[in-house]
Parts: structure tokens; sequence; C-alpha cells
């Protein structure tokens, strides 16, 4: 054997392993980023759970919850606890924007959460003015993204 079919086969090897070590890599990345995805949703879901569980613990937003529901009008320490309770419905509509743009939840997934919190603004017409108001003073507008236009959509419909 001569020395330039040994240097083929040498050149041969060392394509192969480099093609080997970017099916590797490929696959490792891959299964990265669905572990990356899964944790995502579960932190989505560990949210809205924390959301729920907390707005359950609460005598003060249970008073409140029951004004917001009648649209009854709101002592000023009330409309200070129902603000707040809209901050957090506003954080976890973020959550599942930035979680449906960044494609870590499915479609799918995103039109759930998004009739949820539609559901809760229906439940809570009270809570819906100030709610209404959080886009806006958070510099969120029409174009903003279009996770956020279908949010809009639906504050404006509701």
């Amino acid at each position: 054997m001569n020395w330039d079919a040994i240097g083929a086969i040498g050149e041969i090897v060392g394509a192969l392993a480099v093609v080997l070590s970017l099916i590797y890599l490929a696959t490792q990345i891959r299964v990265s980023n669905k572990v990356a995805q899964r944790d995502s949703r579960m932190n989505l879901l560990e949210l809205a759970n924390g959301f729920w569980s907390g707005t359950a613990d609460s005598p003060s937003l249970a008073k409140v919850r029951v004004k917001l529901r009648q649209s009854t009008d709101l002592s000023p320490e009330e409309n200070e606890i129902a603000r707040d309770w809209a901050q957090h419905v506003f954080f976890l509509i973020s959550a599942i924007i930035i979680a449906a743009e960044s494609n870590t939840i499915s479609r799918a997934t995103n039109k759930v959460y998004l009739d949820g919190i539609e559901r809760l603004l229906k439940e809570y017409p009270g809570l819906l003015p100030i709610v209404r108001s959080l886009p806006e003073k958070s510099g969120i507008r029409e174009g903003f993204s279009s996770g956020w236009d279908e949010f809009l959509g639906i504050l404006n419909k509701t």
C-alpha cells in the first residue's frame, strides 16, 4: 500500500468521524431543547398553579373577588388588592406570551391558557378595566408582538 492510499483512507476516516460527531451533536441539541421546553412548560404550569393557590389562600382577596365578580365599588384598600391581583394576572399573561413566542408551548396550549384568562376576565368584570390598563402602562401597544396583539384583541372583545 502506498502513502497516497493510506492518506486517502485517513481522510475518509476523518470525514466519517466528523459526520458522526455532527450527528451526535445534533441529537444532543435536540434532546437538550426538548428538556428546556419541558422545563419551561413546567415552570409556566407552576406559575399558574401558584397564582390560583395564592388567590385561594387570601381571605382579603376573597372579599375583593366577590366585589369584582359583581362589579361593585371597592374601598381604597380593596382597590389596592384588586390592582395587585390584576398585576399577577398580567405577569401570568406575560409568561404565557413569552412561552408561546419562544415556541416553548404549542399554539393549542397557548390558546388554552388565553381562553382561561378570557374566562377569568368575564367572570370578574370589575377586574377587566384594571387589567386593560396594564399593557399600555408597560409600553405594550398593538403591533408590539403577535402574542400581545392576540391578547389585546381578547381585552377589546371582552
